[in-house]
């Protein structure tokens, strides 16, 4: 009677498993229906709504430049600090009244450390105040014509500016103690003179490229603009690296040249 008892309970046990494993199955063949049904209506949905149009890229305001632009500075005569075949040239348009331009400058030493051989540093007058820069952007173009320009830049920044002492006086001083020719300088520092020209120079050219205030910087002719962190230098400075690398793919000829024919060449001349 036991044994029958035991049967009976294993049976009925067994019955009952069944019709759950049964219901089991049957829910799961309805979600998989449902799932089918769901993904036919994302589908006809997606015919239905068209996706969203992507964001535009940001635009570059009339008048400045874009920073994905390649800009044509000319660098003729300018004076430069690191290799002369550099495949990364930096223009850098300042003025040494500017208390931003003074604070980048251990920025550009560090690169030109950083990228020895492969980055060249231009100077180029660009004036924003112009009564109170002037005197030392016509000294140190003076200097440049002796071949001097470094040499008096270096004492401007840690005499005049540091002692705010920029005038015509302070700067001949700067000259005496740099043991210049002191005539050559004069006739170079005259309103009007050579110095004159070559600032206006200088300043025409960047501004014509969307220079607006100090310092600002075209990286093969990529602007980049303020006293930035020299990560900001690295991005683009390692961007232009490997780009010139490929095309000049080791020819050492094709280094000198490099500047002319893919900035100068191709770059744009102006902001438009």
């Amino acid at each position: 009677m036991r044994l029958i008892r035991f049967v009976g309970f294993w049976g009925l046990l067994g019955l009952l498993i069944a019709q759950v494993t049964a219901v089991d199955e049957r829910d799961r063949a309805l979600v998989q229906q449902l799932d089918r049904v769901a993904a036919r209506l994302d589908g006809i949905a997606a015919q239905l709504v068209p996706a969203p149009a992507p964001e535009p890229q940001p635009r570059a305001r009339p008048g400045q430049p874009d920073p994905d632009a390649v800009y044509a500075v000319p660098i003729a005569g300018a004076p430069y600090r690191g290799a002369g075949d550099a495949l990364v040239t930096m223009v850098y348009g300042g003025e040494f009244a500017c208390p931003y331009c003074a604070r980048v400058r251990p920025v550009l030493d560090e690169l030109l450390v950083q990228y020895a051989g492969e980055l060249k540093i231009v100077h180029e007058h660009y004036l924003v105040h112009e009564t109170l820069a002037r005197p030392a952007a016509r000294a140190a173009c003076a200097a440049q014509r002796q071949g001097r320009y470094f040499e008096m830049a270096a004492r401007i920044w840690d005499e005049g500016f540091a002692e705010r002492e920029l005038g015509a006086g302070d700067m001949e001083a700067l000259a005496r103690a740099l043991h210049l020719d002191l005539d050559a300088y004069r006739r170079d520092v005259a309103p009007g003179g050579p110095c004159d020209e070559i600032i206006a120079r200088d300043q025409a050219n960047l501004r014509r490229v969307g220079q607006r205030g100090t310092p600002s910087f075209y990286i093969n002719g990529r602007f980049l603009s303020g006293a930035r962190p020299i990560d900001a230098f690295v991005r683009l400075i390692d961007e232009e690296l490997a780009v010139a690398r490929g095309r000049v793919a080791g020819d050492r000829s094709a280094r000198a040249s490099y500047y002319q024919r893919w900035v100068l060449d191709r770059g744009l001349t102006a902001v438009e």
